[in-house]
């Protein structure tokens, strides 16, 4: 709901700010992600052991707090960057600092979402961060016309903020495990944050390779097209993978079912949300941007593509970190580090060849997570993932004849 409410606000910005303001915004969020990625993430997905334990309460509020601290200092640390190199005024530094709040409140909520989430409260979750999402399009959309990019910072820190003020806060442990094991789900959680940072960067740099080779302008159309297209993906990926992961943490669970149901989740939720994203997305921002969007278009309906495999690689990952197979994992994540970069360098030059590059890019980190998940992957599962990858691209293709058509209609 929060990403969602992004994209929705993020169409409404088109219309009253310009490419390079758009690609200031997204360098933020860059910022803001990262911060995520280390920090309130890895915390989010390590947590299940501290509920189960003695003292567990207390160390997950500190460890928390360490996050917060985390986002404001990388957030501030961005906003004092564009402003000393000219690349911001003074005002635009100001409503990027004031994204530093939304790090504050998501960190805040961390041990009450958590406690939540090991009782198996998802219902409840999602009902609440509905009421958060939509109350932030409101303020969002309201404050775009006045504030600009402000207007599309405020729905993320008001969506943030009404998401903390409707969780209740936890209570005791639902354990009496040793504080003995806390140590270990420490280390556990360092290593889901180095794996977490290796995912931000693959999935990044594409970003910083066209934000440094070709400047905010174009980095601007490709944000609003990646917010179109897979706004709605990642949060999606990161609460499937809290399900798998507390249901893997569970005593006498069967990993290889729970395994199976996750890819099959995975699987029918990534057409769903492509199948969202461009028709309910993409194709409506095709007949009301201005056309000089047209551009951010085209791309949101060819990187939603792989928007389905995406989802089931997801979920192999946090097998493989549930696993404690990291290690596994790392030279695989750098190799597609150094692929995504090459398609920013790629898309800074040749566009449409950087954009199909990307695809590919999924399609194969995807195939290399199911090597490493082989063992566990049922027949069903392996055809569940060959489909999900046909149908991804069938269905990108209706939208691009769709949105072709749109704009022939303009």
């Amino acid at each position: 709901m929060n990403r969602g409410a992004g994209a929705v606000v993020g169409v409404v910005m088109v219309f009253f700010v310009s490419p390079r303001e758009m690609g200031l915004y997204a360098g933020a969020f860059l910022a803001y992600t990262f911060a995520a990625a280390v920090g309130d993430s890895a915390i989010r997905v390590s947590a299940p052991p501290f509920w189960f334990a003695r003292q567990g309460r207390d160390l997950l509020h500190r460890v928390s707090a360490f996050g917060a601290v985390i986002s404001c200092v990388t957030v501030a640390g961005f906003a004092a960057a564009v402003r000393l190199t000219g690349a911001a005024s003074t005002r635009e530094a100001l409503l990027v600092l004031s994204l530093c709040l939304a790090g504050v409140f998501s960190c805040a909520a961390l041990p009450r979402v958590t406690y939540a989430e090991a009782q198996g409260r998802w219902s409840f979750l999602a009902r609440q961060q509905m009421v958060a999402g939509l109350g932030s399009i409101v303020v969002g959309a309201a404050l775009v016309p006045v504030l600009g990019i402000g207007g599309g910072f405020a729905q993320t820190i008001v969506c943030e903020g009404l998401f903390l003020l409707r969780l209740p806060r936890p209570g005791v442990e639902l354990g009496d495990g040793e504080p003995a094991q806390l140590p270990a789900a420490l280390r556990r959680m360092g290593h889901v944050s180095v794996t977490n940072l290796l995912g931000w960067v693959q999935g990044q740099a594409e970003r910083i390779a066209i934000a440094v080779f070709a400047g905010p302008v174009l980095l601007g159309y490709y944000a609003v097209a990646y917010q179109l297209a897979r706004s709605l993906s990642d949060p999606a990926a990161t609460g499937l993978m809290s399900w798998l992961r507390n249901n893997l943490s569970q005593p006498e669970a069967d990993q290889r079912s729970v395994y199976d149901a996750s890819i099959r989740r995975g699987s029918i939720l990534g057409v769903a949300l492509q199948a969202v994203a461009l028709f309910c997305l993409v194709l409506p921002a095709s007949l009301v941007v201005p056309h000089s969007w047209h551009e951010s278009i085209r791309i949101a309906v060819v990187i939603s593509a792989s928007l389905p495999l995406l989802m089931v690689q997801w979920s192999m990952s946090a097998m493989i970190i549930a696993q404690h197979r990291t290690r596994e994992l790392f030279p695989w994540q750098i190799a597609g580090v150094v692929v995504t970069v090459g398609c920013g360098l790629l898309m800074a030059t040749y566009l449409w060849a950087g954009v199909m590059a990307l695809v590919v890019r999924d399609v194969l980190m995807t195939l290399v997570r199911g090597w490493l998940t082989r063992s566990d992957l049922t027949t069903r599962s392996r055809w569940a993932v060959v489909l999900v990858g046909v149908a991804g691209i069938l269905l990108a293709a209706v939208g691009w004849l769709l949105t072709t058509w749109a704009g022939h209609l303009r």
